[in-house]
Order: C-alpha cells, then sequence, then structure tokens
C-alpha cells in the first residue's frame, strides 16, 4: 500500500511540475503577444496596439530583466502594412532604456490614417560588464483601422 501511495504522490507532483501553463490566463482578445524562450537576461518581452475610433493607435512594448545587474534599449516601431511590397514598414519609432528587473517599458500614442498595423518592439540587453548577452524581438497582432 506504501507504495502504491509513494507512486501516486509522484505521479501528482510529476503532473504539477510538468505540466504546461495550461491554467494560465487566455489572452486571444488581448493585443499583445508574450514571447519566452529561453534567454539570459530578459524575463518578458511584449508589443502591443490599440487604435480608437479617431484613429489614435496607442503603441507598447515592455521588457522585463532576469537580474537586476543587467541593463536594456527597448525600441518599440510603429509599423504599417504596405501591398505593394507584401509587408511592414517603420512609420514612427521610440526607444527607452533601463535596469534592473523592471527593464523599460514604452507607451505613446500616434494618430494613423486607415490601414493596418502593428507594434514590434526589440530590446538589446547588456550585463554588467556591457556585453551584450540578448537581443530579441515580438511583434503585436494586427489592428486594422
Amino acid at each position: 500500500m506504501k507504495k502504491w501511495f509513494k507512486s501516486l504522490a509522484c505521479l501528482v507532483i510529476m503532473c504539477f511540475v510538468f505540466t504546461p501553463a495550461a491554467f494560465a490566463a487566455d489572452n486571444s482578445e488581448s493585443n499583445f503577444r508574450q514571447i519566452t524562450p529561453f534567454y539570459i537576461g530578459i524575463n518578458y518581452l511584449y508589443a502591443g496596439i490599440k487604435i480608437d475610433s479617431s484613429g489614435l493607435a496607442t503603441c507598447s512594448g515592455l521588457v522585463t530583466l532576469s537580474d537586476s545587474s543587467y541593463s536594456t534599449d527597448l525600441l518599440a516601431e510603429l509599423q504599417k502594412w504596405n501591398s505593394s511590397s507584401q509587408s511592414y514598414e517603420t512609420i514612427k519609432f521610440w526607444t527607452n532604456s533601463g535596469s534592473g528587473y523592471s527593464g523599460a517599458s514604452i507607451q505613446k500614442n500616434w494618430y494613423v490614417i486607415r490601414g493596418k498595423y502593428c507594434v514590434k518592439t526589440t530590446a538589446k540587453v547588456y550585463n554588467s560588464s556591457g556585453k551584450l548577452i540578448d537581443n530579441a524581438s515580438a511583434c503585436s497582432s494586427e489592428w486594422t483601422y
């Protein structure tokens, strides 16, 4: 009986440890995408966009860091779809820097004309010696105005 109980306890623990984040919040309605691959210095990176009925685009970017000694440069690019070239083109960009666990964030507004838009964020992370240890990008969902 003890052996059976130990086996069941191990199975339950393994289910909790190795189960993916199935209970995480459903972000299907939000306009940001999170990337969480294995980076040395990035804990969290996202890009977001929302455009209101008057054409005011709110563009957001955020990077948080995994070590208090790290620093970051964050770039957020507002991009518009160009149907001729079949690609996104940057029409406006903003930068910010930060350090420590909180990293850096950007939230800016820009009026846009009719079209399809997204925001791309790029974070460069440096260690305490100034060496580049991460360079990553994230793109928001598309937003059509």
